[in-house]
């Protein structure tokens, strides 16, 4: 097992200062969605996917919701949804208003979340990624887990603990199924 990345820390101490109940796991290096719940114990869709999305030729908003997000053209997007679902990044371009929206690039990744693609939690410490958030994952799932900035760290929590404490925009992000 590796050491307690920095992100783990901030995760904890905020998890901690706002006394919020969870659970810390410690397991073999994973980060697909499908294995690592098989590893914690929990079904694959509470698993808080988070991935990070690039915006593209951004508009400005006449939605409250994206407007409070303050969103510029040099932002990110880290978007949380089921861990069985993927997503359409269609919807969360006209959500967005964003002409385009992709995957960000490892390196960019890397950058705004301090995090390797796999690792990245659902919580941001970088003014240049907002969060967004599919509702789905609260709707289906009283608990949720997520990979803490390590492929090797999950932790669990009570989704609506985890929505207080966010307070996330949400809409639906995701491919019909």
């Amino acid at each position: 097992m590796s050491t307690i990345p920095p992100v783990l820390t901030k995760i904890i101490n905020l998890l901690l200062e706002n006394k919020t109940n969870f659970t810390l796991i410690n397991h073999v290096a994973e980060g697909r969605s499908d294995v690592i719940s098989k590893i914690r114990g929990t079904p694959t869709g509470a698993g808080a996917k988070a991935i990070v999305c690039q915006l593209k030729k951004l508009k400005e908003s006449e939605n409250d919701q994206i407007k409070s997000l303050e969103l510029k053209e040099t932002d990110f997007v880290l978007l949380i949804l089921c861990g069985d679902l993927h997503v359409d990044y269609k919807k969360v371009g006209a959500f967005l208003n964003s002409k385009k929206v992709s995957m960000a690039k490892v390196e960019d990744v890397l950058t705004v979340t301090g995090c390797v693609p796999g690792s990245v939690p659902p919580f941001t410490f970088h003014e240049n990624l907002k969060i967004i958030c599919d509702s789905k994952l609260f709707d289906r799932f009283e608990e949720i887990s997520f990979n803490a900035g390590s492929l090797e760290h999950s932790l669990k929590m009570s989704s609506q603990d985890y929505l207080k404490m966010v307070n996330p925009v949400l809409g639906d992000f995701t491919k019909d199924i």
